[in-house]
């Protein structure tokens, strides 16, 4: 049944994440923007204290600037896709098994699996409401993400509650 669900592409995500781009204003939003960090000016060689300081400083940064350069790959990869398949009224996800039968959707830059922004661009191509219990496991969710994940699910669905106005605020987008 997970490979019946059917998703598209949530347009106003994609619209935001686009208006960002376009602004330069990733960084707020946690998408990978490849700038690199510039290498500290290289001193003498014959001072070795401060000459092994800057290798190892050099090293880290060439390290940062290629983890950014292949985030920000992955990033434009995403949106990409977003972009290709933001007209489809309903896409599937394949998946496969593994020996734990754990399932994983097949190679594709967006998945359910995706990192944030990725699952940010999906949304269920059908509503369902939410039922009876629904409404309380969507506000642990909302508590979860808010980085309310260590405290009883009684004092998550506390803080959704508590902070329903600036919630609703954000939503809106003021």
């Amino acid at each position: 049944k997970v490979q019946d669900t059917g998703y598209r592409i949530n347009q106003y995500v994609l619209d935001v994440v686009e208006a960002l781009e376009e602004q330069g204003c990733q960084e707020s939003a946690n998408i990978p923007n490849g700038v690199a960090l510039e290498l500290p000016e290289k001193p003498d060689y014959r001072d070795t204290k401060a000459y092994q300081r800057w290798k190892l400083e050099s090293v880290y940064i060439n390290e940062s600037n290629e983890a950014k350069k292949s985030k920000r790959r992955a990033f434009l990869n995403q949106l990409s896709t977003a972009r290709q398949w933001k007209n489809y009224e309903a896409f599937y996800f394949p998946c496969y098994v593994d020996w734990r039968w754990r399932l994983y959707p097949i190679g594709q830059p967006i998945t359910p699996q995706s990192d944030s922004v990725g699952k940010a661009f999906l949304e269920f191509s059908e509503s369902k409401p939410l039922g009876t219990n629904g409404a309380r496991w969507l506000a642990i969710h909302g508590a979860n993400v808010f980085g309310n994940d260590k405290v009883s699910l009684v004092d998550r669905e506390q803080w959704v509650v508590d902070n329903s106005d600036a919630i609703y605020h954000i939503l809106q987008g003021s």
